[in-house]
């Protein structure tokens, strides 16, 4: 995997970035936006996808395409998300668990500052994300 330059839209469910061709208009360009099931339960659509972005431990984000996320969308409309991936072999692996959000990264997940991302020492990644109507 290489690293993701100009993100725009990033952690969380269903990503969009701003380098040329990549994006859910073109997902075999590196950010998997594939769904693979839609339900209802309770009420709630479900949404599964594959891929998710992580972060290293400097901060550069990789794209995991064999990330799995899940995506539920109340009946209020609340929107929450759970992303789980691993960094590639070659990125910077943190020392203890680091955690990634809207404050030490500028960025929204799907336009939502709730949102954040573990990383542990191993590389494996778990995201949160909360969209509010």
């Amino acid at each position: 995997m290489r690293p993701i330059r100009g993100v725009s839209l990033a952690v969380g469910f269903l990503f969009a970035c701003s380098e040329p061709g990549v994006g859910p208009e073109n997902p075999r360009s590196g950010i998997a936006t594939v769904v693979h099931a839609q339900s209802a339960i309770g009420g709630a659509d479900v949404v599964r996808s594959d891929g998710t972005l992580i972060f290293d431990a400097n901060g550069t984000p990789f794209v995991d395409p064999d990330g799995q996320c899940q995506g539920v969308t109340s009946p209020s409309g609340v929107v929450t998300s759970r992303c789980q991936g691993r960094l590639p072999v070659g990125a910077v692996l943190p020392s203890r668990a680091v955690i990634w959000d809207f404050a030490t990264t500028g960025l929204t997940c799907l336009g939502s500052t709730e949102w954040q991302q573990t990383v542990t020492p191993s590389g494996s990644a778990t995201d949160y994300c909360i969209v509010r109507p």
